[in-house]
């Protein structure tokens, strides 16, 4: 009996410091200013989860920092109650890992400030910016700066992972344009990283991966003169050739070897390809690359639509196939052609890139959270839907080497026809003059990107629901291609199914840089308080 009531007595003592704790943790939270989001609030299911949903996570809190200072006071906050910080720019992780249970989500969403200096072609840049904001803010001046595709991601989250889009070929990466990044480490002390201080934190930040290191709230860029000229241009096929023909039109053709100023991109189960050329007489140079390509020649009713401005912001904004904000009606003024494609409605006309922020249900107190966001599409669902149940995409990655033999193009032309979605992504041109250990993305030499699609999985398991044999054909499609990659992937799509083992996971997203990178961790946060489970460890 004595036993019993000494178990329920430690069990009490044990709950009370719990409860002090929480307390204590929450009142440090309070005291930065941050608006902070619970369990208990009714927009936490938006709050904790973010822009992406791919599992369900349970973080104690999130604060949604407005300065660096904050960020600051937050993360001694979190490492003084023994609680890991977690860094989130965007919320964009393939796999959810901006958000995980347990730990202090860090949301810098409000940290979206941009100032231009004309004179030096610079901009000192909030890291929470999203690149639809970026993009549009930098327009302004008459300026450009290589970003991806997705105007929604936030900027911090980018350049962790390296920073592939349309203007890779001509100006490089994201992170090969980056000349300062202002750093929180896990102290709390704020690092101003260049190539002459914190060097190899520089060095590491730039496509090191996210959440592995510190939180980035700010970057000094070093920007491009927009072009006087830059032309965007969609084919698409009625009937596509088959996966075979293409393949092989597609490695005969070499668009990794064209001019620097050009770039592609297709996905193969929605019959689209689309890109850019830079320069004057941009319909006429595109014309000319895609007749000495073949592709117009194959499959069935191949369209060729062009769009041409000196404004780089409406072209990027008409390349955003399927992110058009608006609705059909929008285009009908200009009287130009429009047609539907599955779920991608396209236009020879740009869609907005900075739509404004519309108010989420008439919450006061959501306004004030979001609109720091700089950039929402619409009313943003805060609300958890009605079931538990939510499908979603997985995604694999890999980087193109060589050309595919029949079994590779047949196991490819299977996943497609089982609705699989493949995204190639052109390569080369000034990106690939870099060297593979000059930034920690170390992917330089490959042909093109390549993005396999499929497999829905539940929120909050990482079980095929329902589809294991199309886990199996997913994995298939993978396999085959393998010998014809440099067996890296981009750490931008983290794949958590695929594994957890560091001594896998490492070498395929930082190839050669595995072993400098680790020296950073070390350095830098030598008691790895910024984790996830695909993060840099302190030891392989």
């Amino acid at each position: 009996m004595e036993y019993f009531f000494l178990i329920v007595l430690v069990s009490a003592i044990r709950n009370a410091n719990s409860l002090e704790g929480e307390e204590d943790f929450r009142s440090c939270l309070f005291k930065t200013g941050a608006d902070l989001s619970y369990p208990s609030n009714r927009t936490w299911w938006y709050d904790s989860q973010g822009s992406s949903v791919p599992v369900l996570r349970n973080p104690l809190a999130v604060a949604f920092a407005s300065s660096t200072l904050q960020v600051q006071q937050l993360v001694k906050c979190a490492v003084n109650n023994d609680v890991k910080p977690v860094p989130r720019s965007g919320g964009h992780s393939a796999e959810g890992f901006s958000s995980l249970d347990g730990t202090l989500v860090v949301d810098i969403s409000r940290i979206n400030w941009i100032e231009i200096d004309a004179k030096s072609s610079t901009a000192h840049v909030g890291a929470g910016i999203r690149l639809g904001k970026l993009i549009y803010e930098l327009g302004e001046h008459k300026f450009v700066f290589p970003v991806g595709i997705d105007v929604t991601v936030g900027l911090g989250g980018h350049l962790a992972v390296g920073g592939i889009g349309v203007l890779s070929r001509s100006m490089g990466l994201s992170i090969d344009n980056v000349l300062q990044f202002e750093f929180v480490d896990w102290q709390g002390h704020v690092l101003i990283a260049n190539s002459q201080n914190y060097s190899d934190l520089f060095w590491a930040l730039k496509g090191g991966g996210g959440g592995s290191y510190g939180i980035v709230t700010a970057a000094k860029l070093a920007l491009h003169p927009n072009p006087n000229s830059t032309t965007a241009f969609i084919l698409h096929w009625d009937t596509f050739p088959s996966t075979a023909k293409f393949v092989k039109t597609w490695f005969s053709w070499k668009p990794w070897n064209l001019d620097d100023r050009f770039f592609a991109q297709i996905l193969l189960g929605a019959r689209l390809m689309s890109g850019i050329y830079m320069g004057d007489d941009g319909q006429a140079e595109v014309t000319k690359i895609m007749d000495a390509s073949g592709l117009t020649r194959i499959g069935k009713g191949a369209v060729l639509q062009q769009f041409s401005s000196p404004d780089f912001r409406e072209v990027f904004s008409w390349l955003n196939v399927g992110k058009h904000f608006g609705n059909s009606q929008d285009f009908q003024i200009y009287n130009v052609p429009m047609f539907t494609l599955d779920s991608f409605q396209l236009s020879p006309f740009p869609a907005p890139l900075y739509p404004p922020l519309q108010p989420i249900q008439n919450d006061p107190r959501v306004n004030e959270t979001h609109a720091g966001s700089a950039y929402t599409i619409g009313p943003i669902p805060c609300l958890k839907p009605s079931t538990n149940r939510r499908d979603y995409t997985k995604y694999s990655s890999q980087y193109v080497i060589k050309e595919f033999d029949e079994a590779a193009i047949n196991s490819l032309d299977y996943f497609l026809n089982q609705g699989g979605q493949s995204y190639w992504l052109v390569l080369g041109g000034y990106s690939s003059r870099i060297a593979e250990n000059v930034t920690a993305y170390p992917h330089r030499k490959s042909l093109f990107f390549m993005q396999q699609n499929s497999l829905y999985f539940d929120v909050g398991t990482h079980t095929p629901s329902g589809l294991n044999g199309q886990f199996q054909i997913y994995q298939n499609v993978s396999e085959a291609l393998e010998p014809f990659t440099n067996h890296g992937s981009y750490c931008g799509i983290v794949q958590l199914f695929w594994t957890t083992d560091p001594k896998v996971y490492m070498p395929r997203y930082f190839g050669s840089n595995v072993d400098r990178l680790i020296r950073v961790k070390n350095k830098y946060d030598p008691n790895n308080w910024f984790s996830n489970p695909q993060s840099t460890p302190l030891q392989l």
